[in-house]
């Protein structure tokens, strides 16, 4: 019965933390890095919490929504920006391919 009672108060403090936690990035929302510092060390805290069998799951259903978050911000065009960049580094611009996109737009009347 003691070992419930631990279970049920460790849940407990956790759903509080987290809580809170999300709280505080609220407010590092002002200072991206510091909650890009925070952030991925609870992932990694987290991830060292799983075992063999679920640490791979975790790496797959992460890599997908890493993949998915770089292709939305190539669809619009923010892949070279220097805050994507985990080095800090901007990523090499590529010259635009033949016969992509809209091409220039004539202008507009009475602008």
């Amino acid at each position: 019965m003691c070992r419930l009672r631990e279970l049920t108060r460790s849940m407990m403090s956790f759903t509080w933390g987290l809580s809170v936690f999300g709280l505080a990035q609220a407010g590092n929302l002002l200072s991206p890095g510091r909650a890009v510092a925070a952030l991925d060390e609870v992932t990694r805290s987290a991830r060292e919490q799983l075992g063999p069998l679920t640490r791979p799951f975790f790496d797959l259903g992460n890599n997908v929504q890493r993949s998915f978050v770089d292709l939305t911000f190539r669809a619009f065009g923010l892949s070279g920006c220097s805050s994507c960049s985990r080095s800090g580094r901007t990523a090499p611009r590529q010259a635009p391919r033949q016969g992509s996109g809209w091409g220039p737009m004539p202008p507009i009347p009475g602008a």
